[in-house]
């Protein structure tokens, strides 16, 4: 499997963007490497960054997180949340104009997912409307998998089968937002 360096390179070197910006097969092919390198980059990135704050809160408060069960369901919950979240925030770079409008969409569309999404606040003492339009957002569906890995894990049960939906939705999510950023770049390149 190529680096997203290395696909980026081959990109330029060889020329598949034409001069014209015309959408042609070489084009459109040469966009789609160029965004799932991309993605595959932000992706390792989430991971190794919530693998490095799983390794602090050992340390730094003492926390038993090493058993087998857990590291495998938080390395899954991981690898699927940032996943979506990659291919999300590709997403809104396929879909702003400008790199200033690239700027600021992304902090405030955050800011409105992390409230209802539980990462502001406790979802306990959410209303309930709230609470049901919390599960639009990512970090809903991200709080609710990590809180089953961790805490709601009852011993002798399957912790995969307990986490399934949540896989799934965020595979569903990664799906859709990597849809619509090929959508978006190629509507660009039509312009």
């Amino acid at each position: 499997m190529a680096s997203p360096l290395t696909v980026e390179i081959a990109v330029r070197k060889f020329g598949e963007r034409t001069a014209l910006g015309g959408a042609s097969f070489e084009l459109r092919t040469g966009e789609i490497r160029l965004l799932i390198a991309h993605w595959m980059f932000y992706t390792l990135m989430g991971v190794s960054q919530i693998g490095l704050m799983r390794v602090f809160a050992s340390v730094a408060f003492g926390l038993d997180l090493w058993h087998f069960l857990q590291l495998a369901g938080s390395a899954i919950m991981a690898f699927v949340s940032s996943m979506a979240s990659s291919a999300f925030i590709l997403m809104v770079a396929t879909l702003c104009r400008s790199r200033k409008q690239f700027e600021g969409l992304p902090t405030i569309l955050i800011l409105f997912m992390s409230t209802p999404g539980g990462s502001m606040m406790h979802r306990f003492i959410i209303l309930r409307f709230v609470l049901d339009l919390s599960h639009v957002t990512s970090n809903s569906w991200a709080m609710d998998g990590f809180r089953d890995v961790f805490w709601h894990h009852i011993p002798g049960e399957n912790i995969f089968l307990s986490i399934a939906v949540e896989v799934g939705v965020f595979l569903a999510m990664t799906a859709g937002f990597l849809a619509a950023a090929s959508v978006f770049s190629r509507r660009r390149d039509v312009k």
